[in-house]
């Protein structure tokens, strides 16, 4: 259904949602997994014939990031895999909107030398030498963003909302609960 998006009445949020309250479990959007379209991926700490595979997010749900971009990131990948966020701009040649864009959805976390957080990340690809030609094309981005404090967990959400449209994450409403609760409204389970 997510591949054959857009359709219907339901957004990819809602089926997300949906997947994940019937126990399938959904992975986020990753560069170093994820291929243009949705796929199933197998448990991968226990290859158990008998668990379902996982739902893996494709990179056609990020926000302003175009198919063609999406093809080099998977052709890049399959060559060998990538280093840091600028071994992936480089090789991947991507505009600087849409690696920004991967930086705040967390589909950067999996590179080995990635940052700690998305706000490192952000920091991260925006010191990236754009300039192919340049003698600093390719290398390791800057590490100076340790210090940047991580976003919240209700930061994170938002961003993937912003980013993706949609998150594995909890849903926006786990994190304004409380203080709905607070103000005397009540839930839609409690109705």
């Amino acid at each position: 259904l997510l591949n054959a998006w857009p359709m219907g009445f339901y957004s990819p949020a809602s089926l997300v949602k949906d997947a994940q309250r019937h126990a399938v479990e959904v992975r986020p959007i990753d560069v170093a997994r994820s291929t243009w379209l949705c796929d199933l991926e197998p448990e991968e700490s226990s290859p158990d014939p008998a668990k379902p595979p996982a739902v893996r997010l494709g990179l056609r749900f990020v926000q302003g990031l175009r198919e063609e971009s999406a093809r080099r990131i998977e052709t890049a990948r399959a060559e060998r895999p990538f280093v840091h966020a600028a071994d992936l701009a480089q090789r991947a040649a991507l505009a600087r909107e849409e690696l920004a864009k991967l930086a705040e959805l967390g589909a950067l976390a999996s590179l080995p030398e990635a940052a700690a957080s998305r706000r490192a990340a952000l920091w991260q690809v925006a010191g990236i030498e754009r300039d192919p030609r340049s003698l600093f094309a390719g290398a390791a981005p800057p590490e100076d963003a340790a210090s940047l404090p991580a976003m919240s967990p209700l930061e994170e959400t938002l961003a993937d909302y912003r980013a993706s449209g949609l998150t594995t994450g909890p849903h926006v409403m786990t994190h304004l609960r409380d203080g709905l609760r607070k103000r005397g409204l009540i839930s839609a389970a409690a109705l």
